[in-house]
């Protein structure tokens, strides 16, 4: 076997270096190729990424934006809410104190009216007492005695009734005439002046007028001490009183309604707390306040009445006008024991 020549060998080592060249040559035009395919890919995927991220900050925004919105309508809301229960609170406060200056104005005419008659039947009583007496002493003559005994009848007898009637009128008349100086001093109610008024008086004659004979169940207790003059709104105290007297009342027939005993009981205790200060306190033992109304008691048109029998105003309204006036008023309730408080400058610097 011959050996192969040089040149063969060369021409054979050149082949495998050609086709190792081309080889390497592919290989690395497949590398290339990846690489940009590669680099494509990453950027198109930092093009999403970035799109993603461009979107999330747009959805951020929209939220941030819708968020803001809602807050804005929200508050927006409220206050037109605010400003209608204002305006509500207006309406029916006007209402309330046309009301108040009508029934006013009634009370003074009707108690005008029936002071006159009044008037001349309690003097006419008097001269019906005088002429009674001389009746009497003309009667107690030994002569009327004897014609009296001949009719089956003792002069002690017609003295005794005649006594007792002419006493029973009088003490009518008295009451209206007090009923009468009551509803006068009632009638300031719709008088928008400061003045100066008693606090006992203006109780007593609430009491008179609208508790004892509307609520005959209740026993007053009144408990009054202290500087009874104070500088006020006298009509707007007169309200104030009335209100808290009024639903201590009610709350003491609620009670009784359900549960007779005990007896029905309204302490109106009148007292100085700090130097010029009038305290007053309406203590009733009714049915008590529930915790979960407790903070909504001063709201306007809060009301635990039925629908029709109360517009929840009155203690709202009193609320107010103790403001008005530079005073406090607030209370402390049990179940079976509620008190509401009322501390009032006896002079006012300003309104």
């Amino acid at each position: 076997m011959q050996s192969q020549s040089p040149e063969l060998w060369l021409i054979l080592i050149f082949g495998i270096v050609a086709s190792l060249s081309l080889v390497i040559g592919i290989i690395a035009i497949i590398m290339i190729s990846q690489k940009r395919m590669i680099g494509a890919q990453e950027e198109r995927l930092a093009e999403i990424e970035k799109r993603e991220k461009e979107n999330l900050r747009l959805v951020d925004e929209l939220t941030r934006l819708k968020a803001t919105l809602e807050e804005r309508v929200k508050s927006r809301t409220e206050e037109l809410e605010n400003s209608l229960e204002k305006l509500k609170q207006a309406q029916a406060q006007l209402v309330l104190s046309e009301k108040m200056a009508s029934l006013g104005s009634l009370v003074a005419g009707t108690a005008h009216e029936f002071n006159n008659p009044l008037s001349i039947i309690s003097g006419n009583l008097r001269f019906l007492e005088e002429y009674f007496d001389f009746y009497k002493r003309v009667l107690t003559a030994s002569s009327a005695q004897s014609v009296l005994q001949k009719n089956d009848a003792t002069l002690h007898d017609v003295i005794a009734d005649s006594e007792k009637t002419l006493t029973s009128c009088t003490h009518a008349v008295q009451r209206l005439v007090k009923l009468v100086n009551s509803l006068r001093q009632f009638a300031h109610i719709d008088d928008a002046s400061i003045t100066e008024v008693n606090i006992h008086d203006e109780l007593d004659n609430i009491l008179q007028l609208s508790v004892v004979s509307r609520f005959p169940v209740v026993r007053i207790e009144r408990k009054y001490s202290g500087h009874a003059q104070i500088v006020c709104y006298a009509g707007d105290m007169v309200q104030v009183l009335m209100n808290l007297l009024i639903n201590a009342c009610e709350s003491i027939e609620r009670r009784i309604q359900q549960n007779a005993l005990p007896p029905g009981v309204l302490s109106i205790v009148t007292e100085k707390a700090a130097e010029g200060t009038l305290r007053i306190s309406v203590i009733d033992n009714g049915s008590g306040i529930d915790p979960s109304i407790q903070n909504r008691i001063f709201d306007p048109f809060f009301s635990t009445k039925p629908i029709g029998q109360g517009v929840g105003l009155s203690l709202a309204t009193s609320y107010r006008i103790v403001q008005k006036h530079n005073g406090r008023m607030y209370f402390h309730t049990t179940p079976s024991l509620t008190t509401f408080t009322l501390e009032l400058p006896v002079y006012q610097k300003s309104f």
